[in-house]
């Protein structure tokens, strides 16, 4: 956070963001923690294969459903009452939450064409859907894209089998840190 204070760039990476929760939680976190990183250069990259959950993520409209377990005070801090299409209630993020958060379509099999490096990448529960000779093509991809001591977060059933071989040392049960190439 020193050097984004100090005019330093931070990017986070959500890879298979799903319906668009894990990066709303990840820009929360950090805004009640470091509010002032809503003013510094801190970006979210939120991505996933299908264009409609990336269009359903970019609307950051969520019924009381998908908030289950947002505790009441986040609730009423970072979403505003409102209505699906439908009339059901629903619950809007604040236009500044997501503007933290940029939506993309992106296939983790096709070339990436992100240029900057990450911070961290939040790839949790996405690595499960692929065979084994997948995953250890796309863990270097991974690595390259990652800065010197950034983190790579994996779902709470994914492990990458041998970290160092991968450029990645162990920093916790599903959290590897990047190594020197």
């Amino acid at each position: 956070l020193d050097d984004l204070r100090k005019g330093g760039a931070v990017r986070i990476w959500s890879a298979g963001c799903s319906n668009g929760q894990e990066p709303l939680s990840i820009a929360m976190t950090l805004l009640e923690r470091f509010p002032e990183t809503a003013n510094l250069d801190l970006l979210i990259l939120a991505t996933d294969i299908d264009p409609k959950v990336v269009t359903y993520a970019k609307a950051g409209l969520y019924s009381e459903r998908l908030l289950h377990g947002l505790p009441e005070k986040l609730r009423q801090r970072y979403f505003t009452a409102s209505q699906d299409p439908r009339g059901a209630p629903a619950f809007l993020a604040r236009p500044d939450l997501l503007a933290m958060i940029r939506y993309k379509e992106l296939n983790l099999l096709a070339p990436w064409p992100m240029a900057a490096h990450f911070n961290a990448i939040f790839c949790r529960n996405t690595m499960i859907y692929f065979d084994a000779e997948t995953q250890r093509a796309l863990w270097p991809r991974f690595r390259r894209s990652l800065c010197r001591d950034g983190l790579l977060f994996l779902g709470h059933s994914e492990r990458i089998a041998t970290p160092a071989s991968f450029g990645f040392a162990g920093a916790g049960p599903t959290t590897y840190k990047a190594q020197s190439i």
